[in-house]
């Protein structure tokens, strides 16, 4: 049960990742510069990895509930 907990809650941040992942770059470099905003390669970069977490999240849910 806490097995699918955890890949609900990694489900949740590749969803983020996907759907804003200018969340994900305020959270980890917004403190560090002035007034600067991601790039377009950064934001294409969370978007992969937020869609392969999403896949593997579901892919892990699948199995573990057989």
């Amino acid at each position: 049960m806490s097995d699918i907990i955890a890949y609900t809650l990694i489900l949740l941040i590749g969803l983020l990742l996907l759907i804003k992942p200018e969340i994900s770059w305020k959270i980890t470099h917004h403190w560090d510069t002035i007034g600067g905003e991601p790039s377009d390669m950064y934001l294409r970069y969370c978007r992969i990895v937020g869609g392969l977490a999403i896949i593997v999240s579901v892919t892990l849910i699948i199995v573990s509930l057989r």
